[in-house]
């Protein structure tokens, strides 16, 4: 169980094998169970963890706050490891670039995304290309 400031996440990562299933099906149930008195909430899934949040509290928010305070044509890098990132790249527009290093994850990272297995890669997404595998070339 990890706290964090707003949020808290399951990791079942080293929950052996033989296990897992059924302390998924326990973990979720009570967290559906939570959700339910408390709509202001979701619950992501993740690599071999779920976390639960409020619903507002998202990473792409930041993108129009720091625009308002720095200027509508500031240009952003973002770097992120997992699919919470993923509403933070979508928010970036044409202008500014994405990172994403870690594991693809077929069929999780973007619904216009695919790939046949799990692979190792740190490529851009960047808004506005058909191929969130291809790394951006250059930001313009």
């Amino acid at each position: 169980m990890e706290r964090k400031t707003w949020s808290v996440a399951f990791h079942y990562r080293r929950v052996p094998q033989v296990a897992r299933e059924a302390v998924q099906v326990e973990v979720d149930a009570l967290i559906e169970e939570w959700l339910r008195k408390h709509p202001g909430y979701e619950r992501l899934g993740g690599n071999k963890v779920v976390e639960v949040r409020p619903s507002r509290m998202r990473k792409s928010l930041s993108i129009p706050w720091l625009r308002e305070h720095l200027g509508p044509e500031l240009r952003l890098l973002a770097l992120g490891d997992d699919l919470t990132d993923e509403h933070m790249f979508h928010a970036l527009g044409v202008k500014s670039a994405a990172i994403f290093a870690g594991w693809a994850i077929a069929g999780r990272w973007d619904s216009s995304c695919t790939s046949p297995s799990p692979a190792p890669i740190c490529s851009g997404c960047c808004p506005g290309q058909s191929n969130c595998w291809t790394p951006c070339s250059t930001i313009t």
